[in-house]
């Protein structure tokens, strides 16, 4: 499987602006590198949640979910 981009709004440290990852398609392989608390973790876990595998087969956003906690932005990941 290989996916061509990943887009992450109002999800955790990523603002309501959002977040666009483009990945090469000719490349089997992709890094994510960044300081600590630049988000590399939320944008492996908003991956898990579009793929749906364990523990987010099930995933339902809390309020913590959303950026700042504002709820009154959509939160996307797609």
């Amino acid at each position: 499987m290989r996916f061509s981009k990943l887009l992450i709004k109002n999800f955790r440290s990523i603002s309501a602006d959002g977040l666009g990852l483009a990945f090469a398609t000719d490349q089997n392989a992709a890094a994510i590198v960044g300081p600590n608390g630049a988000g590399k973790t939320n944008v492996l876990t908003a991956l898990g949640i579009v793929l749906g595998t364990f523990p987010f087969s099930r995933f339902e956003p809390e309020e913590t979910d959303f950026h700042a906690r504002n709820t009154t932005e959509e939160l996307l990941i797609e």
